[in-house]
């Protein structure tokens, strides 16, 4: 009640043109705010945490502070919309594009050089060619090839270990199997059952490795992996990028079958207030800006 009540006065009290022109001037100064975050709710639960039941209408597409993140010395300030994903789509691409002008207007008058969105709203944005720059998939393709090599590392595994990249064709993974592509990479690309998404795609699925040791790269919804824990056996690892992380039955199911799970937390930062559940200790990596010193924080599951 405290922190949606707080959220609402600070709003009410700054979230307009002249409090950000007086923040962009003093960060003219000393460059400390780089980055404009929006995240929407994933669950009602995130809801809940952030906003009144009936404001939410309000804020549906117009950005809300909710506080900031502070990653290697930088700012950025993190607002939300109210909007869930099936509100994403052509029918409301003037909305869209009425939120990125918001966005833009903020970003331009602080002085911030990015702006990144999170979940599937880059993707949206992109194929509607709404954006043309989409900073947070390069840093999550970055964030995955890190938290790779760490789950290599803590495997005693080298880079010839195969990879299946579920969800490698959507718009996260197209970018993560170029990246691999350049490294020169062995990977399998496995995406929903094209005739029905609540089925596994047999098809694709690389039945010729059961038994060697590969890594298993979850990009896609939490709910796909589901149709996919039937043919995972015990020498697979598996390492989870997509929120939430896999469900208590999901992870009893992998641990009978004695397979290692991973799940990448986010980015470690700072923020205020605090992420919930998963992303606790740390921001998402659509939220994280580009830096060498960035650090992917993993947490192993089973």
């Amino acid at each position: 009640m405290f922190l949606k009540l707080f959220l609402m006065i600070l709003n009410f009290l700054f979230n307009n043109r002249y409090f950000f022109i007086l923040v962009g001037k003093v960060n003219k100064k000393f460059n400390k705010i780089h980055s404009i975050f929006v995240a929407y709710p994933a669950s009602e639960e995130y809801a809940k945490k952030y906003c009144f039941h009936w404001y939410e209408r309000h804020i549906k597409w117009k950005p809300y502070i909710v506080g900031f993140m502070k990653q290697n010395g930088f700012y950025t300030i993190f607002t939300a919309i109210s909007s869930v994903e099936t509100d994403f789509s052509r029918h409301n691409k003037k909305q869209l594009e009425k939120l990125v002008k918001d966005v833009d207007t903020i970003k331009n008058l602080v002085g911030a050089s990015q702006k990144s969105f999170a979940g599937i709203l880059p993707g949206v944005l992109f194929s509607m060619r709404i954006l043309r720059d989409t900073p947070e998939a390069n840093i999550t393709v970055d964030a995955v090839i890190k938290a790779e090599e760490e789950v290599r590392f803590r495997e005693y595994l080298d880079e010839s270990v195969p990879l299946i990249i579920l969800g490698g064709k959507g718009f996260i993974g197209r970018k993560l199997t170029d990246a691999l592509n350049s490294q020169n990479r062995k990977y399998y690309v496995v995406d929903s059952n094209e005739r029905n998404s609540s089925e596994a795609n047999h098809l694709d699925w690389p039945h010729a490795l059961r038994g060697e040791r590969v890594i298993l790269i979850n990009l896609t919804r939490n709910c796909v992996i589901v149709n996919y824990l039937g043919l995972i056996w015990s020498e697979m690892i598996v390492l989870n990028e997509t929120y939430p992380e896999p469900s208590r039955d999901q992870l009893n199911i992998l641990k009978e079958r004695k397979v290692s799970a991973y799940h990448i937390v986010g980015i470690e930062a700072y923020s205020i207030p605090s992420f919930p559940l998963a992303y606790q200790g740390g921001i998402p990596c659509c939220a994280a800006l580009p830096s060498k010193q960035m650090e992917v924080m993993i947490k192993k599951l089973n």
